[in-house]
């Protein structure tokens, strides 16, 4: 019996993950964890600052962390969270943005990199696994799931890269804990 209903949970959690057709849409149900509402702290980053076409972030995301990181080795500053971005507003056309990462002590700004601070917020954050191609699909669903939730948003989200290409796992095995910052009257 208790391998019957093993079997039945991996069945539907398989199905959930197949791409099902609806009325001649391709939709992908994204694995996300259930969202938990909590306080992002502040953190002190090391950023580059960003106003980009949406379709040029693939190609202006790794010359970014390749020099925060730079920076962070020339001035002996040792990161102590994954890479992030802290979106500052909701644009159909470009992303407004930072690139960051949490860094044990202030930096001196140089060419390309700031010293900067993503503020405390409210957040609602979820985790989705899976390829960066996902993840316009995983922030849908998940403000989708929001908007259930009837939260009052702030147009700023935060990405966190919590595994990804220098894990050396398959695409399908990285994780990124997608945050949604709140209204300090929402929750």
């Amino acid at each position: 019996m208790t391998s019957d209903i093993g079997e039945e949970r991996a069945k539907v959690h398989g199905i959930a993950r197949q791409i099902s057709h609806v009325r001649g849409y391709t939709v992908c149900m994204m694995d996300l964890t259930p969202i938990e509402l909590t306080e992002l702290p502040e953190m002190q980053v090391a950023a580059v600052r960003l106003l980009i076409p949406r379709a040029r972030i693939g190609e202006v995301m790794g010359p970014a962390i390749g020099a925060i990181f730079r920076t962070l080795a020339q001035q002996s500053v040792r990161a102590i969270g994954p890479v992030c971005t802290h979106h500052f507003r909701i644009d159909p056309l470009v992303f407004d943005f930072e690139v960051a990462v949490p860094v044990n002590a202030a930096i001196t700004q140089d060419v390309d990199v700031q010293p900067s601070i993503i503020p405390a917020f409210r957040i609602a954050r979820t985790i989705y696994s899976g390829p960066y191609e996902g993840l316009g699909a995983a922030w849908q669903q998940f403000e989708s799931q929001l908007d259930s939730m009837h939260l009052i948003r702030r147009p700023n989200l935060i990405e966190r890269y919590l595994r990804g290409p220098e894990s050396e796992l398959p695409p399908t095995e990285w994780m990124t804990e997608l945050c949604h910052v709140l209204a300090t009257d929402a929750g």
